[in-house]
């Protein structure tokens, strides 16, 4: 070859071999640019709590799926855990604000069981004054509960809002990985939740020292996360974040003026530590993230009626940085497909192929069987629920707990009735105060301990001590003939101390004490969950004495036989300061000598009240007949045993027990209303629900022993301001009689006494 054809044959093969480096060199460069260009950097949403303002998390969502922006994991704490749970679960954000707007959430922050579902004698203990507060005796020391709310009806919300994660139990298997935050109250310690039961977890993160009751996880008592980490961005950005998005709700504190309780002192404590991790927290954001600071203004934690000003409040804060958010956007179709992989639908009928119920202390499992049915294979989810819901009726639980299961392609429902932790030895307290410008105060302490489950049938014993107006010791074993059978029987001892006035005419002439001792067997049998009807046989005696005034005629002694009858049946759905219902009681007690009775007298009486609310607006009708029938005795024999009238809604402008009369028609029409609490406080969760009302009353009369009171009709009115407090009811009346008789009232508690 000659040396020429060798020079071109170089040229040529150094000619190949760069424009095959340079292609080479090309195409790598277009796919890194192709590859630069679909990558996109995770992003983690971090959400805060903030009680009731946590709802403007839902605003925030929906703007950020408005943008296009998907979120790669969740980590939340408190409220914030909650939206945030709900949304990784897979609930599209349509349903989840409809779900939000369809929540009680006066009834998802109580415990306090339906009233309709109590059996009888529940109802029979919150139609006295004992107070709400319920305490534990162990050992000879009292024990409190460990909160105010314990979480049932929470728990219930959660376990619907978190259907779409049953079967999981790795927060990082949900559509989108999860975590949320709660307080170990035993160390202080910050504890990551991200496996288990998503409903617990949930109601871990929100649980408000002193107001929500702590929840166990993995033997921690887990309280509300806030304490130590209430805007986690450390924990977001160790799960997914590349570029984190915190949404921050601020902690307002109180001003000086709203601190004025105990309640109000440890809330301002909370939010102080709330506020310090919070100013942490945002000292770990970066120049790639992002901040979302929702203005929230008069919006409060407990702002829960205000859902749709708060989802408007998100959605202006990502508006305002959306300049900033623009670089996360994805285009239609990836953000259509990311969109559905991450939404789940969900049928609460689902079928539940086997129910595990765990083990109990006290309660007998048996009662729970037959509510739950474990071996019934035709249970739903739905129907679970509901039933769970009547398990916590019953009243010997603090929080029954549902969740779901798969194994091996079964749903498996497991059910966790937790017994109260401070029972089954039950303390309750209460008052009855009535004071009346112009007359003695009337007033009484009481003191009940009640044991239940002394055997395995249910049996109860209830052992209430009054003093004040009335010094009463009351005993009563209520023994259920078989186990949740509606037949009981139920012997009982009283021995009681008790003063009344007597009048003749407008004037107070004398007080008499009465000593009673007495024995009664009685049986009867529930009428479902709306009463019971007992009859009963009582013998013993009492002995009168005259405090203040002239001896009245007659024996000072009598010995007591009796046989009795009593239907008590109860529909209304509150005791005091009912809105719907019924309830309607008979009573018969027929002291004979054919029993040994000193005297022959027979009492009968019927009252009914009836309770309809429409439009916020509360009518009562109470219709009361009574008659006391002693033909061969003088009425000062039998003067305790009279019918009594006067009093708050009882002919109100007239002292308590002004009449003791032998026949009474009474009729009266009650109006009320809900107001908000007055000057706008609530004594730091004392005060529960204020209202005005009103009543007309009148009294058709018929008296054998007082001369100097006509029979015929009386007619009265009142005005009040009633409130449903932790001491009982409360109310402030102002009483109108007739011939300008006037009484101004506060009572707290109710005018009940022992029999």
């Amino acid at each position: 070859m000659s040396p020429y054809h060798q020079r071109i044959q170089i040229f040529f093969t150094v000619w190949l071999a760069l424009a095959v480096a340079g292609f080479s060199t090309v195409a790598t460069a277009a796919s890194n640019a192709a590859q630069t260009a679909s990558v996109r950097p995770r992003v983690a949403l971090v959400l805060s709590g903030g009680g009731a303002r946590g709802l403007a998390h839902i605003g925030v969502i929906r703007e950020l799926e408005r943008m296009r922006i998907p979120v790669d994991c969740v980590v939340g704490t408190s409220m914030g855990g909650v939206v945030g749970g709900v949304y990784a679960a897979g609930m599209p954000i349509d349903e989840m604000e409809r779900a939000t707007l369809a929540i009680d959430w006066t009834r998802a922050f109580q415990d306090r069981p339906d009233r309709l579902a109590m059996r009888a004698q529940r109802k029979k203990d919150e139609n006295g004054h004992f107070a709400l507060p319920e305490f534990g005796v162990r050992n000879g020391e009292v024990v409190s509960p460990a909160g105010v709310i314990y979480g049932q009806n929470l728990s219930e919300v959660l376990n619907r809002l978190t259907l779409r994660a049953m079967g999981t139990q790795r927060f990082d298997e949900l559509p989108i990985p999860f975590q949320t935050v709660a307080t170990d109250i035993a160390t202080g310690h910050r504890v990551t939740l991200d496996s288990g039961p998503l409903p617990a977890a949930l109601r871990a993160t929100m649980s408000v020292p002193a107001v929500m009751a702590p929840v166990e996880v993995d033997d921690k008592l887990l309280i509300d996360g806030g304490l130590v980490d209430n805007l986690p961005v450390r924990a977001g950005r160790a799960l997914c974040g590349d570029v984190v998005i915190a949404v921050n709700l601020g902690t307002p504190l109180l001003a000086r003026e709203e601190i004025g309780s105990a309640f109000s002192v440890g809330l301002q404590m909370v939010n102080i530590l709330t506020e310090q991790n919070v100013r942490a927290s945002l000292a770990l954001l970066g120049p790639n993230d992002v901040l979302v600071s929702p203005v929230l203004d008069a919006l409060t934690s407990g702002s829960f009626d205000q859902a749709q000003p708060l989802f408007l409040a998100g959605e202006l804060a990502v508006r305002r940085v959306a300049a900033q958010l623009l670089g996360l956007a994805v285009s239609a179709d990836d953000f259509a497909q990311w969109k559905a992989r991450r939404d789940r639908q969900v049928d609460a009928d689902f079928p539940v192929d086997e129910v595990r119920i765990a083990p109990m202390k006290t309660v007998n499992p048996q009662v729970l069987l037959a509510v739950v049915k474990p071996h019934d294979t035709n249970q739903s989810a739905n129907t679970l629920m509901q039933s769970t819901a009547r398990v916590f009726q019953r009243g010997e639980f603090e929080r029954v707990q549902l969740s779901f299961a798969q194994e091996d392609g079964k749903n498996i429902a497991l059910l966790e009735p937790k017994e109260k932790s401070w029972g089954p030895d039950y303390l309750r307290l209460g008052l009855s105060l009535t004071a009346q410008t112009g007359e003695r105060t009337s007033f009484n302490m009481v003191v009940g301990h009640t044991q239940t489950w002394l055997n395995r049938l249910g049996a109860r014993w209830q052992n209430v001590l009054q003093v004040g107006e009335k010094n009463a010791l009351h005993s009563e074993f209520l023994q259920p003939l078989a186990l949740d059978s509606p037949w009981f029987v139920a012997p009982r001892f009283l021995a009681s101390v008790e003063q009344s006035p007597i009048y003749f005419g407008e004037a107070q002439v004398a007080r008499v004490n009465r000593t009673q001792t007495l024995l009664a067997l009685e049986a009867g049998t529930e009428l479902g969950r709306s009463g019971d009807i007992r009859l009963g046989l009582e013998v013993g005696q009492e002995r009168y004495q005259i405090d203040i005034g002239p001896a009245l005629s007659g024996t000072n002694w009598a010995a007591l036989r009796a046989a009795t009858a009593r239907l008590d049946f109860d529909t209304l759905d509150k005791a005091h300061f009912p809105t719907q219902g019924y309830r309607t009681v008979l009573d018969v007690h027929h002291s004979a000598s054919a029993l040994g009775a000193k005297t022959d007298y027979l009492r009968t009486s019927m009252d009914f009240t009836a309770v309809q609310t429409w439009r916020q607006n509360t009518f009562q009708v109470q219709l009361l007949y009574a008659n006391v029938d002693h033909p061969d005795t003088t009425a000062t024999d039998v003067v305790f045993d009279l019918i009594p009238l006067g009093g708050f809604q009882r002919l109100s402008g007239y002292p308590v027990n002004r009449f003791r009369v032998d026949q009474v028609a009474f009729a009266r029409l009650g109006y009320q209303r809900n107001i908000a609490p007055f000057m706008g406080l609530t004594l730091g969760g004392i005060v529960s629900q204020t209202y005005f009302g009103a009543s007309l009353e009148a009294a058709r009369l018929q008296q054998s022993y007082d001369a100097s009171t006509a029979n015929g009709l009386y007619k009265s009115a009142a005005l009040f301001i009633g409130a449903d407090t932790l001491l009982g009811p409360t109310a402030l009346s102002l009483g109108f009689g007739e011939n300008g008789q006037r009484a101004v009232w506060f009572s707290v508690g109710v005018p009940w006494t022992l029999k």
